[in-house]
């Protein structure tokens, strides 16, 4: 299972990822007395994108437009040679405004393309 953000662009996604990163980072700061004598690492910008980068790499999140996404869901599905394909699109932090519009966008605009991709090759 992966998890799965889907927004209206890669730039959309990224920048909302980054930012829910970045105040998820400031949730575990050590203590209150550490909070206001330290910056924890994901609460700067250039952690939290490290940190997105990190999880893009391994494949741990699917994240970004539909044609992103699709292609993705694709890549998996050939690799692994999948007829099956779970997504979690409840990530932490993430408010249910969002996780409907990954839902939406998962069932319109990334389905179709990922069916298209398939059906190209024949699985």
């Amino acid at each position: 299972m992966r998890s799965l953000y889907v927004a209206e662009s890669d730039t959309q996604a990224r920048r909302e990822m980054v930012a829910d990163l970045r105040r998820l980072g400031r949730l575990f700061l050590p203590s209150p007395v550490e909070a206001a004598t330290q910056t924890h690492p994901l609460g700067s910008a250039a952690e939290a994108e490290q940190a997105l980068d990190r999880l893009l790499a391994s494949e741990a999140v699917i994240a970004g437009s539909p044609e992103t996404c699709a292609e993705a869901i694709a890549h998996a599905a050939r690799a692994l040679q999948l007829d099956v394909f779970l997504a979690n699109p409840y990530l932490s932090g993430v408010e249910s405004r969002r996780v409907e519009r990954t839902l939406r966008l998962l069932a319109t605009a990334v389905r179709p393309r990922v069916e298209a991709a398939l059906s190209v090759i024949g699985t």
